[in-house]
């Protein structure tokens, strides 16, 4: 049996695409689309009250009020729309299970989780 080498051109486009892909799963790699407490799934779109009667209490909270725009009208052609500017607040729940799990941050907007994200094995010893 012979042994073949891979051309340079093959090495260099494999390179070329495990770098597109890792690009591809940049900044919003860690997010997550559910988040498993006990037997209870959580997902975005559920309500404080519920998310912490299925988590229980998170670690760390954080709270912070940000400036966002909301259309009352959206722009249409030949319309410029109608906007208003509110204040909304947003709090920053992170859980950490203990060794073996990942830390979990979830984001909640008025009172509703909007963001999940992983950030990486918890550095409890127990």
């Amino acid at each position: 049996m012979t042994r073949r080498s891979i051309p340079n051109e093959l090495t260099l486009a494999g390179a070329v695409l495990g770098a597109a892909l890792l690009g591809l799963l940049g900044p919003g790699a860690g997010e997550a689309h559910a988040l498993q407490c006990g037997q209870s799934i959580v997902v975005v779109g559920d309500r404080m009250g519920a998310v912490s009667a299925r988590c229980g209490q998170p670690t760390t909270q954080s709270t912070r009020h940000e400036t966002v725009t909301e259309w009352i009208v959206p722009p249409s052609a030949g319309f410029a729309g109608q906007s208003r500017t509110v204040t909304i607040e947003v709090i920053v729940w992170t859980y950490d299970f203990g060794p073996g799990r990942y830390v979990e941050e979830l984001e909640f907007r008025d009172g509703v989780l909007t963001r999940m994200r992983s950030l990486g094995p918890s550095r409890r010893t127990r």
